[in-house]
């Protein structure tokens, strides 16, 4: 691993970054002028596992609501991958409070965030359970534990494959 040493929560981690990356291409592939993901990297250091966006959130239009539930969604990702495979990470905390966030700014009131919240938890779960998404995100944790940072086409690279297998007949 050119000089890295190794965390006990790598592979943890690794999970939790993938989730993202791949719930956010999967259910956002239509927006991703919102945020696109340019890179990912692994670093056993608390608070140093990233995802790099262009972009910025534009103004509230009407299609305002699925951009923002496409990026609560994989806010919820990273902390129900690691709570599916039964680890812990403190960085789950982070995202659910950002993903809480995005909810209460777009409703704007508590009842309704937590409503919304909720039914995007039960797509995200749904959605990770589903076996070509698991399989996407444990290939690419496998790639970003071996290789530590990839750039959007070895991302697209490894998960694109798993996800749409019958693409590559």
């Amino acid at each position: 691993m050119s000089g890295h040493a190794k965390h006990e929560n790598e592979p943890v981690i690794a999970i939790h970054e993938a989730a993202h990356v791949v719930v956010r291409y999967w259910v956002g592939k239509e927006n991703r002028n919102v945020f696109t993901v340019k890179s990912v990297q692994l670093d056993p250091t608390p608070k140093s596992v990233y995802l790099k966006y262009q972009g910025q959130m534009r103004p509230m239009s009407r299609w305002a609501k699925r951009r923002i539930g496409v990026e609560i969604m994989m806010f919820q990702a990273g902390p129900l991958a690691v709570q599916k495979e039964g680890g812990e990470f403190d960085g789950g905390a982070d995202d659910l409070r950002d993903a809480g966030g995005f909810a209460l700014e777009l409703l704007g009131d508590d009842k309704s965030a937590e409503a919304y919240l909720s039914d995007l938890e039960t797509q995200t779960r749904d959605l990770l359970e589903h076996p070509h998404v698991w399989s996407a995100v444990e290939a690419l944790a496998s790639e970003l534990q071996s290789r530590r940072f990839l750039v959007w086409s070895e991302i697209r690279g490894t998960i694109h494959p798993v996800l749409f297998p019958l693409a590559l007949l």
